[in-house]
């Protein structure tokens, strides 16, 4: 019994450092997920670029930021309603192929202050495309920054952003940055401990192979 349990735990370590990605506060979202997003309170990293539109119908300014951290990026977005309608959702693309861990930046982000409305939840697309946050943003007002956090090393102006409201919906706003590239090697520090696990399953399947089975009773 105590075999049993043992390697179950050592299989569920090495599945959770296999597939979880390692962002501070942010929530992980994987694709054709929901989850409510964390909070962080400083974007630590460099600002590579940035991107600012406006959205008509309904009327919305956006501002985004590729943030370099740690040899990926990650992406900031900060939506002002000044339409009179309520705002209701962010689409955001393109994420596919690529990790994604969600939060909402209650600090500044390249010296521009984050709003007041956080988004209460993000869900990723089936295919991964896309990461959509839900937000209740009243006329006037503006979101706090929403955070995407990935595994990619680099960035493009290829992105597209869709916006809706309770009333309306907005044409695609292009030439959002979105990441690309290829994805950041996992940090030496998570292939040992992913290498320590498998050599522990290694051990325990060679132990159980010379152990007698247990006796039922």
């Amino acid at each position: 019994m105590r075999r049993t349990l043992f390697r179950a735990f050592a299989v569920a370590s090495v599945i959770s450092l296999a597939t979880t990605p390692a962002f501070a506060s942010s929530t992980p979202l994987a694709p054709n997920g929901t989850v409510v997003p964390g909070t962080n309170l400083t974007a630590p990293g460099t600002v590579e670029a940035a991107f600012t539109a406006s959205a008509s119908n309904p009327n919305v300014s956006v501002t985004e930021y590729a943030v370099k951290n740690d040899g990926v990026f990650d992406f900031y977005y900060l939506f002002s309603n000044q339409s009179t309608d309520t705002l209701v959702l962010f689409d955001l693309f393109d994420y596919t192929g690529y990790s994604t861990a969600v939060a909402n930046e209650t600090g500044s982000v390249n010296g521009t202050a984050a709003g007041t409305d956080p988004s209460f939840l993000a869900t990723r697309s089936s295919s991964g495309d896309s990461v959509a946050f839900d937000v209740r943003v009243l006329p006037g007002a503006s979101t706090e920054w929403l955070e995407v956090d990935t595994n990619a090393t680099e960035f493009s102006s290829n992105g597209s952003i869709v916006i809706s409201g309770l009333t309306s919906l907005s044409s695609p706003v292009f030439g959002a940055l979105e990441p690309a590239g290829p994805v950041a090697a996992p940090e030496p520090v998570t292939l040992a401990l992913l290498a320590g696990g498998l050599a522990v399953l290694a051990i325990t399947r060679r132990r159980g192979a010379h152990t007698e089975p247990e006796s039922r009773t």
